[in-house]
């Protein structure tokens, strides 16, 4: 018996199943690949906002997480130290400080024991600390993230003296009239009244740099600020105190860092096509858009959020592909 062949018109037909399968199946595995980026920027989002926050508790510095559509990216901006120096030790004319950074004690500088936390450093007659040469950046872009220098003061007196300064691009001073003044490179912030600094007593001061403001807080408290773009040239040492205008008094806990971006998240294309990001506001209607510029959420160093923002939502163009992440003023973290 003879086989009979298969004809044009089936073998058009089969052509035709298969390709309607195949369609489908590719429908399928595109639908699931923008589910999974949908995830995974979902997971991205809450695993930033959590650790940024839990950087800020540990750090007791802010900290912020910065997310930017137009370019594709998510991460946290963290301080991350560069000096650290508790003063606790001398060893010939050397105290200890962290990241293999010693300082190196000046003849009339002592360590006492009367310090903020533990032993301090005591200027009674002249003399320096030399901090050596910090690992720091100097760019302005790298210098908006943020810079941070912290210390504890107990001034005897008020006269014109330094508390820290590098060449001519740092700086943290006190004045005989009373204010408090900072410079980092080419912007300098001088607070407006007198007695900012009490006398014979601990204070913290701190002179911080983010998002073109230079700032100076006192005890946890804003005291002046100034906004400006600023770059560091000096690649000289950091001291503590200052031959020309000698601090007198204690001075402990001194550290500076810079913030640096982590743990970045580079979202796909279908994050940014397919997804609208906005804040949205306590009232429930939508405010600014992503696309407007990037959405940061900021903590303070005990966790909470600097300003009240309303939640951050992905929406897509289906009702399905949507979610909302609420971060409350206290800093915790929910999701729809």
């Amino acid at each position: 018996m003879r086989d009979r062949g298969v004809t044009l018109l089936e073998l058009l037909i089969v052509l035709a199943i298969i390709a309607v399968l195949t369609g489908m199946g590719l429908a399928v595995m595109s639908r699931s690949d923008k589910q999974m980026s949908f995830s995974g920027t979902r997971g991205a989002m809450i695993s930033l906002i959590r650790y940024a926050r839990s950087a800020a508790i540990t750090k007791k510095l802010s900290t912020r997480v910065v997310i930017e559509p137009v370019t594709k990216q998510m991460y946290c901006l963290i301080p991350q130290t560069v000096g650290l120096w508790h003063f606790e030790d001398n060893q010939n004319g050397v105290t200890t400080g962290a990241l293999g950074c010693d300082g190196k004690l000046s003849a009339g500088v002592l360590i006492t024991s009367e310090g903020k936390y533990g032993k301090a450093l005591l200027f009674d007659k002249g003399g320096v600390v030399d901090c050596g040469r910090l690992l720091m950046p100097r760019d302005a872009e790298s210098l908006r993230n943020g810079v941070v220098l912290d210390a504890w003061v107990y001034p005897e007196v008020i006269e014109d003296e330094v508390i820290l300064e590098r060449s001519d691009d740092i700086s943290l001073a006190l004045h005989k009239d009373g204010r408090l003044s900072g410079r980092l490179g080419g912007l300098t912030v001088t607070t407006p009244g007198t007695d900012t600094v009490p006398i014979q007593g601990w204070s913290h001061i701190r002179l911080c740099y983010q998002n073109d403001i230079l700032a100076l807080l006192v005890n946890h408290k804003l005291v002046a600020q100034v906004t400006g773009v600023t770059e560091l040239s000096s690649i000289c040492a950091l001291t503590v105190s200052s031959n020309t205008f000698p601090f007198k008094g204690k001075i402990d806990e001194v550290s500076i860092g810079f913030y640096s971006k982590v743990d970045v998240y580079c979202m796909q294309p279908e994050d940014i096509t397919a997804f609208d990001v906005r804040l949205v506001g306590s009232d429930g209607q939508t405010g600014t858009t992503a696309q407007e510029g990037p959405i940061i959420i900021q903590f303070d160093d005990q966790g909470q959020l600097v300003q009240p923002v309303g939640p951050i939502r992905y929406a897509s163009e289906s009702a399905k592909d949507a979610f909302e992440v609420a971060v409350t003023f206290s800093g915790t973290v929910s999701v729809k």
